[in-house]
């Protein structure tokens, strides 16, 4: 079974929020899952925030913020999360 990010809102000009899917392979392995799994709980919490607080609610329209500058990086200790600075 494949599954991904999708489009949860008609095209009406306006901001079209995101139903992020986790992508499971035809044997119902998860890696999204695995990898999260082995995160600390803050990890977790570090990188899933931004997708629900940003990229769900706004979909394509994060290329028009600051989020998709070239100063956003995602990063924790183990080498992921999200952080935004300005260059």
């Amino acid at each position: 079974m494949s599954r991904g990010v999708s489009s949860s809102s008609a095209d009406s000009g306006q901001v079209r929020a995101w139903t992020v899917e986790i992508w499971e392979d035809d044997r119902g392995n998860a890696p999204y899952v695995d990898w999260m799994n082995d995160l600390s709980k803050y990890e977790q919490a570090v990188v899933t925030a931004p997708v629900q607080n940003v990229l769900q609610p706004l979909g394509m329209g994060i290329c028009d913020t600051e989020w998709a500058s070239p100063s956003a990086t995602v990063s924790t200790s183990s080498g992921f999360g999200w952080h935004y600075g300005r260059s």
